[in-house]
């Protein structure tokens, strides 16, 4: 073997012993598994907004509202979120959609704390009028079809935390003798069987024949507000000490959940239910919770899609996509 051949195997030898290595290791690190391999994870969506926002709610896959502070209302139309000119400043904490067509936002003027509720028609945001007297404090709507909607607050007499909308006026619904309790979030698996709760011991149902007698959550918890339906007509409601508590048959089931401040919970079917806060999120495995790690804490709405995405929004801007 001649000197040159020689020195063309070692070359080629050290080339090999160099670079080979190099090549997997990088491989490895980053392409041990092809994207869609890997499963549904959480990524961040661009916004375009710069505000803290609330609450997130869809019709669609390719209908989805987030709206929050200084009036920001955000729609996704199943490429990207644009904002949309609502003309008010107000702190906006609740919205819901029915359509393409007709969506409701509601909250409160940073100033003087005056609600304000807003109906998207398909083109533009309108302020609706409201048979509100009071200094009451808007804080979730939710429907059960384009003629029904609930809107609820923490009210001050001589309003009522609730309202509802019939397609043609609002009318407010009194609880009972008591002073009207203070609601953060109104849901239902259908129009007649809705639950309202607030920060307190006491969750409501509301039943065609009315609102009964409060349901008060287990010994030494108290529900902080955040809360859902599924659809067999189950409540889903969080506690102040990160336990999630199940009501269904007369009877509490209490889960605890390794998120703290929970504050977004969203019901599909039994054994769909995400729970967001600042630990992140966590989804309802139908025995279980088990937790989801979110590129962004402090969360505080969900909501999920027919084809299993999922929202969830919060502070500056924050828009989060659960999806391949």
């Amino acid at each position: 073997m001649t000197p040159i051949v020689r020195a063309r195997i070692l070359s080629l030898a050290l080339s090999a012993l160099a670079c080979t290595p190099d090549v997997e290791l990088l491989r490895s690190a980053s392409d041990a598994a092809p994207p869609d391999a890997r499963g549904p994870r959480w990524s961040i969506v661009a916004s375009g907004s710069g505000s803290d926002l609330r609450a997130v709610w869809g019709a669609a896959p390719n209908d989805v509202w987030a709206v929050g502070d200084g009036g920001a209302a955000l729609h996704w139309n199943g490429a990207v979120w644009s904002p949309t000119f609502t003309g008010t400043g107000a702190s906006l904490t609740g919205v819901w959609t029915a359509h393409a067509s007709d969506a409701w936002a509601v909250g409160n003027n940073p100033g003087d704390g005056s609600p304000v509720v807003l109906r998207w028609d398909g083109v533009r945001w309108a302020p609706a009028m409201m048979p509100l007297r009071g200094r009451t404090s808007l804080r979730g709507v939710w429907g059960g079809g384009p003629d029904i909607v609930w809107i609820v607050g923490a009210a001050e007499p001589p309003d009522a935390s609730v309202t509802r909308w019939d397609g043609a006026r609002w009318t407010p619904e009194f609880i009972g003798a008591m002073r009207p309790p203070d609601f953060a979030r109104i849901a239902g698996a259908s129009a007649a069987d809705v639950w309202a709760a607030g920060e307190g011991p006491f969750a409501f149902h509301r039943t065609p024949g009315g609102w009964e007698p409060p349901v008060m959550a287990p010994r030494g918890l108290t529900l902080n507000g955040a809360l859902c339906v599924t659809r067999d007509g189950a409540l889903w409601a969080a506690s102040t000490t990160n336990v999630v508590l199940r009501y269904a048959g007369a009877a509490w089931t209490s889960y605890p959940l390794e998120l703290t401040a929970v504050r977004g919970l969203w019901c599909g079917q039994a054994n769909a239910v995400w729970a967001v806060g600042d630990g992140g999120t966590a989804r309802w495995n139908g025995s279980a919770w088990v937790a989801s790690p979110a590129p962004r804490p402090g969360l505080t709405s969900v909501w999920g899609a027919s084809n299993g995405e999922a929202w969830a929004v919060g502070p500056r801007g924050t828009i989060m996509r659960y999806g391949n």
